[in-house]
């Protein structure tokens, strides 16, 4: 959920500079440390290293552009579906980024450098660490959320959240169908 905070402070339209810049280094913490916990997860110095990250990140997001798209569209998946909230970012960040990365990939590159690589798009990073995190699922399959849920589900999205949404997201969503390619995008094509 640190990363999610992370990501959603740098591409919140209201964010400001001092707001990314926090949300950055958090982002940069949880790099530069995960890989050593998932290596060694009993290790109490990057255990508090990986919260700290996330503190620094979720901090961040809650200085002033709370909540952020993600986060919204998340919280409202595991409220639906009662599905842990580590899972939906697992399930939704990195689709969330891509939906909007034509309006925002100036903010992504910058958090492809947080996360140690300026040559790889932001989403396909984010899929990728939330892919090495055990105990977290990375498909709506895999919490048993099928099509018709999704289609019922991104129809009350569209019906009830979508001047919300469009006030959090730097791209607009004008369909119901924006909605649900943005949550059924394969991960692969990131």
């Amino acid at each position: 959920r640190g990363v999610e905070h992370g990501v959603g402070a740098v591409t919140h339209p209201k964010a400001d500079e001092d707001i990314r810049t926090r949300a950055l280094h958090g982002l940069s913490i949880i790099h530069a440390n995960l890989p050593k916990l998932l290596a060694d997860p009993e290790c109490p110095t990057l255990q508090s290293n990986i919260y700290a990250g996330g503190f620094i990140a979720i901090r961040a997001l809650n200085t002033g552009c709370y909540p952020a798209l993600g986060h919204l569209i998340e919280n409202q998946y595991s409220a639906k579906f009662d599905v842990h909230q580590g899972s939906c970012s697992g399930i939704l960040c990195a689709r969330i980024m891509a939906y909007h990365y034509s309006e925002s990939k100036e903010l992504q590159q910058r958090i492809s450098v947080a996360l140690g690589d300026e040559n790889t798009p932001a989403p396909r990073l984010v899929r990728d660490l939330a892919a090495s995190l055990p105990g977290v699922s990375h498909e709506h399959d895999a919490v048993g959320v099928s099509g018709d849920k999704l289609t019922d589900f991104t129809q009350w999205m569209f019906e009830g959240s979508l001047a919300r949404y469009n006030t959090l997201s730097p791209k607009d969503f004008e369909s119901v169908e924006d909605i649900r390619g943005m949550m059924t995008k394969p991960l692969e094509d990131l």
